[in-house]
């Protein structure tokens, strides 16, 4: 049982620091600025704008935008004076980060992973006991039978699916959202986008704590 939560803390502490190395890279190539990234809590570690938790169960970076700074000229480097495309780029380059760093972790066999992962999250979400608990026990075979570098390919692919979904706060609700925003215009703080943030917030909780039951099924057969 140690071996398993080990393994599951490394990968998902290494998922969020390729996901958010990859947005911070490229953010820095299209001239937006970083002003903090933070990976787990609560921090223990400050390295320049990066600040390290224990617990990495958390992870964001958070860019200049031109209305924190009300009466001031926005600058070229605020994320919303970017390009439709350059924030959807952004938007979705954790996923990339975390595809790219799963193909180099275990070949081509994370694009099965990757795709698959769709199906699985469906399978698991509907039957957590059941299905679920299969998924994870697979993954723990996996594991045993082909190494950890194998297992942390897997996970990472199956983690850039994942954020991929439509859902507020992931990267794939993010990129919608900037797909319909035009350049210069920040999000301004309505209802409506209060309500999607709890929304999101809500279905991320629920998608843990059903997945949070499978695990306990699999530690305690």
């Amino acid at each position: 049982m140690t071996s398993q939560l080990v393994l599951l803390y490394g990968a998902a502490f290494l998922g969020h620091a390729v996901f958010l190395a990859s947005c911070v890279s490229v953010a820095a190539m299209l001239g937006v600025r970083v002003l903090e990234v933070r990976l787990g809590t609560p921090q223990m570690l400050r390295l320049g704008l990066w600040s390290v938790g224990a617990i990495p169960i958390v992870g964001n970076a958070r860019f200049a935008f031109s209305h924190e700074n009300p009466g001031a000229v926005p600058a070229a480097g605020d994320f919303d004076q970017q390009s439709r495309l350059a924030r959807v780029a952004i938007s979705l380059s954790g996923c990339a980060g975390l595809l790219l760093a799963a193909f180099l972790l275990r070949g081509t066999d994370a694009w099965h992973s990757f795709v698959n992962t769709f199906g699985q999250i469906v399978a698991g979400v509907t039957a957590p006991p059941t299905r679920g608990a299969d998924l994870i026990a697979g993954y723990f075979r996996l594991a045993d039978e082909a190494g950890i570098r194998v297992a942390l390919g897997s996970i990472l692919a199956k983690l850039a699916a994942f954020n991929l979904l439509p859902i507020p706060f992931l990267s794939g609700g993010m990129a919608l959202q900037e797909l319909m925003r035009p350049a210069g215009q920040a999000p301004p703080p309505s209802p409506r986008a209060t309500w999607l943030q709890y929304l999101g917030v809500t279905l991320l909780l629920a998608n843990l704590g059903v997945w949070a039951w499978a695990m306990v099924v699999v530690l305690t057969r």
